[in-house]
């Protein structure tokens, strides 16, 4: 503003492009492990140019570095970024990473050969994990943090089975060992002629009882006739009681039907003894 001008007041306008300082930054993973290849994410700020430095001696000029360590131990991992557009051309961060070894997964098992209708006993024989998970190759799986943990696992179907072992340590590192099991299985089932319901802890309740069964249609009946139980499942058995009310000491009908997982099914038809 000049009022001695005729043309007061008078304005100019411009653009000014305000560069960020260049800041080399990167995630890195607190822990590595020797099996597994660690992957260094970039995040810096800026950059046209970047010098990974593992500390081995391996280097690598890619934005985002994976790199696989041979030996285990503490590493210094340097980043070295370059910009010439920026303010300071060059910028670098460090960190250290300390690459664990992995754990070893080994088991055994017995009886070898498997025999019929018995469980398997798998012995963990695993070394530096901390955290064992098995699979049995029948979707049944067992997760413990326990080495000595008695692992049994009974089959229920003629096969061969894929059981594995899949162990981690406190770095989180992976080892699978796997074996093949022959599982021999003979379709039986049974119910017990009689049972004890005085809540003694022995022989309180009345199950069906066998071997590759895969579901069960089980009803028992009282004298007049009355279904007083029923049940699906393998697992629930009866415990003498009949809408709230333990039943009086008798021979009681049942009829039950059976599902094996190799899809053949069979059928029964007998009488139970209530001893009170």
């Amino acid at each position: 503003v000049d009022t001695n001008y005729c043309n007061t007041p008078d304005t100019i306008y411009f653009s000014l492009t305000v560069i960020d300082n260049l800041k080399a930054k990167f995630n890195p993973p607190p822990k590595g492990c020797l099996s597994k290849p660690i992957q260094f994410i970039n995040l810096t700020n800026g950059g046209d140019k970047f010098v990974w430095y593992f500390g081995d001696g391996d280097t690598s000029h890619q934005k985002n570095a994976t790199h696989l360590f041979a030996t285990s131990g503490m590493y210094t991992v340097k980043l070295i970024v370059y910009d010439s557009t920026s303010c300071n051309k060059i910028d670098s961060i460090n960190f250290d990473i300390e690459v664990s070894i992995s754990p070893t997964a080994l088991f055994t098992y017995s009886p070898l050969p498997p025999k019929i209708n018995t469980a398997v006993n798998f012995i963990n024989k695993s070394t530096g994990a901390v955290k064992y998970m098995w699979t049995f190759g029948d979707k049944d799986t067992i997760i413990t943090n326990d080495i000595n943990k008695k692992i049994s696992h009974l089959y229920q179907i003629k096969n061969v089975f894929n059981a594995c072992l899949k162990v981690y340590n406190f770095f989180d590192c992976v080892d699978t060992f796997c074996l093949p099991i022959q599982a021999r299985v003979r379709q039986l089932f049974d119910v017990p002629s009689a049972f004890t319901p005085n809540g003694d802890g022995a022989n309180d309740k009345i199950f069906v009882r066998g071997y590759g069964i895969k579901k069960i249609n089980w009803q028992i009946y009282n004298r007049w006739g009355i279904l007083v139980f029923a049940s699906n499942d393998l697992a629930t058995g009866w415990d003498g009681f009949f809408k709230g009310e333990l039943q009086p000491q008798e021979v009681y009908h049942y009829t039950l039907t059976v599902d094996f997982w190799d899809d053949t099914k069979d059928s029964k038809t007998g009488d139970i003894t209530l001893l009170r």
